[in-house]
């Protein structure tokens, strides 16, 4: 027996030999100062109470949004719709109302009341709906939402062309999701919905234009 009570042997580690009690007593030694370390950085790290009662949430979209959808595919409208209520369901944001208009003439007078409620709207925006008759453009009604309006919610441009999207986003439009490059194996073939981002990215990209409005 040895000094510590170990039963003193010897065994083979890649090529070496060790003795038991002495790598005992090295394990010892390293396991309290990793403990004097911990105590250490805690006492520094921790943040002042005031900060610990109340704990930002980055993942977190507000309540009470109205989402307006203006697209003139019933189809891009309830991807649009999906991919929003996903957004909504996974930061755990409460009472988020959907609505959605063929047109941006149709969606004008909801908007406008909207506004008049000073209600936090998010608005995704085609470019082209003449096919139901639309007569102004995404890029007409974003720009009737910033000039006009005086809009303060997040716009988001759903056109599908990368150049609409890139005007969207100058006259005053926070997200551009209706550019982004298609699969590979899908370029060639009819694409149900617009190319949205993924669910993850979604939330990221809300997030992120929810902070940037709140500054």
């Amino acid at each position: 027996m040895g000094r510590n009570g170990f039963t003193r042997f010897v065994f083979g580690i890649s090529g070496q030999l060790v003795r038991a009690d002495r790598r005992a007593s090295a394990a010892r030694a390293d396991n309290l100062a990793r403990r004097q370390d911990y105590v250490e950085l805690v006492a520094v790290a921790s943040p002042p109470a005031a900060l610990k009662a109340a704990p930002a949430d980055p993942k977190s979209l507000p309540d009470n949004v109205a989402v307006v959808v203006v697209d003139d595919s019933a189809l891009n409208r309830k991807c649009a719709v999906r991919s929003l209520q996903r957004c909504q369901a996974a930061s755990g944001a409460n009472d988020w109302e959907y609505s959605q208009f063929e047109t941006f003439e149709a969606a004008q007078p909801f908007l406008l009341k909207m506004h008049e409620a000073d209600k936090l709207v998010v608005v995704c925006v085609d470019e082209n709906m003449d096919s139901r008759g639309g007569v102004m453009t995404g890029t007409m009604g974003v720009k009737w939402l910033v000039e006009e309006l005086g809009f303060s919610g997040i716009i988001v441009s759903t056109s599908g062309d990368p150049d609409v999207g890139r005007r969207h986003i100058e006259l005053g439009a926070a997200l551009n999701w209706g550019a982004l490059p298609r699969p590979a194996a899908s370029r060639t073939l009819p694409t149900p919905g617009k190319p949205l981002p993924r669910h993850s990215r979604a939330l990221d990209d809300l997030l992120a234009a929810f902070a940037l409005r709140a500054c």
